[in-house]
C-alpha cells in the first residue's frame, strides 16, 4: 500500500469517527473509520483511530491488523507502535511486542509523546 492524501469526505468520516469516538460510541466509530479505510485504504490515519477503539474494546487481534497496516503505509507512528505492541503482549508475542515499544522510546525519547487512549489522530 502506499499512502494517500484523503478527500474532504474521508476527512469528514474521520472527524465523525473521532466525535463518536470521544462519546464513548466506539462500534459506531470503529464503522466510520472503517468507512474512511474502504474510500482511501491508503491514508493510515483512520487505521490507528480504528485500532484505538478495537484496543478499548479489547479486540487484540483487530488491534495488530489495523496498526501494521498503518505501519505499512507510515512505520514511523509511534502510537501504532504502541499499540501493536500492547496487542503482542497481550498474545504473549513477547519478542515482537519487545521490538515494537522500543520503536516508541526511541521516536518519543527526545520528544515525549501522550499516548493517552483518549487521543485520535
Amino acid at each position: 500500500m502506499s499512502r494517500s492524501k484523503p478527500s474532504s469526505s474521508v476527512e469528514q468520516l474521520k472527524e465523525r469517527g473521532n466525535q463518536l469516538f470521544s462519546k464513548g460510541k466506539l462500534n459506531a466509530a470503529i464503522e466510520s473509520y472503517t468507512e474512511a479505510i474502504t474510500l482511501c485504504p491508503g491514508w493510515e490515519v483512520p487505521y490507528v483511530n480504528r485500532a484505538l477503539c478495537h484496543r478499548k474494546l479489547k479486540n487484540w487481534e483487530n488491534v495488530s491488523a489495523d496498526c501494521r497496516s498503518a505501519l505499512a503505509l507510515d512505520p514511523d507512528l509511534p502510537k501504532a507502535h504502541y499499540m501493536l505492541g500492547l496487542s503482542l503482549l497481550e498474545s504473549q508475542q513477547l519478542g515482537e511486542a519487545i521490538r515494537s515499544l522500543q520503536k516508541v522510546y526511541s521516536a518519543t525519547y527526545t520528544s515525549p509523546l501522550d499516548l493517552h487512549d483518549g487521543d485520535t489522530l
